[in-house]
């Protein structure tokens, strides 16, 4: 039985995965020419709207990842208030899974949240919720991409906060870690590079010859 609800939980899981990538695309597709950003507000509705008859049919899961994949692109609308309270409704329904849902899932959805609480000024909840998403990282098994994103969002928040030490040894263990896998060279790669350079500016530290050496050669 218990071999039986795992196959179930990681077939839920694939379902979830692939409607969110056909979703992602038909999203990231819209254009704001041409009335286009009155159609992606017309196709975040529907994708609200789906996500409820999703959970209205059981599929928990399934519901919990549209709706954070909505509140994120809410998100990117400054829609602050609604991408919140969707992301919370996100929460909600995998409380209300075993183990509280897939850790995958689960990681993006406190994402959102810490996204929304930082957009809005609340940033010791914000970075609670970051620790929490982190802490799950090992078993969400994310795509390198979004797992450094995640990372980086977080120490970006710790610098920007103003009510903590600059994450500068954070920033530069990251910097390095990136510059030895799949993402060096990469947009990320910079935006690492970037962070740790206002970082070191915050704290009272100018960049050194051989950070402003990396961020020029990329």
């Amino acid at each position: 039985r218990a071999g039986q609800a795992q196959r179930a939980a990681e077939q839920a899981l694939a379902r979830a995965e692939s409607v969110r990538s056909d979703l992602l695309r038909v999203f990231h597709g819209s254009r704001p020419q041409a009335g286009g950003e009155r159609s992606a507000s017309q196709l975040l509705d529907q994708g609200e709207a789906i996500a409820r008859e999703r959970a209205a049919a059981g599929d928990a899961l399934l519901a919990a990842d549209l709706l954070a994949m909505v509140g994120d692109a809410r998100i990117q609308r400054s829609e602050y208030a609604q991408a919140e309270a969707l992301h919370r409704q996100a929460l909600a329904l995998l409380d209300g899974l075993p183990a509280g849902g897939p850790p995958r899932t689960r990681v993006r959805v406190l994402h959102g949240l810490a996204r929304s609480g930082g957009t809005t000024g609340r940033s010791d909840e914000a970075l609670a919720l970051y620790a929490q998403a982190i802490a799950l990282l090992p078993a969400a098994a994310l795509p390198a991409e979004e797992a450094l994103d995640l990372r980086l969002s977080e120490l970006v928040m710790r610098s920007a906060s103003g009510r903590h030490a600059q994450p500068v040894q954070a920033l530069r263990e990251l910097a390095a870690e990136v510059a030895a896998g799949p993402l060096a060279g990469s947009l990320r790669h910079l935006q690492v590079l970037d962070r740790l350079s206002t970082a070191l500016a915050l704290a009272g530290t100018p960049d050194d010859g051989e950070l402003l050496e990396s961020r020029l050669a990329l």
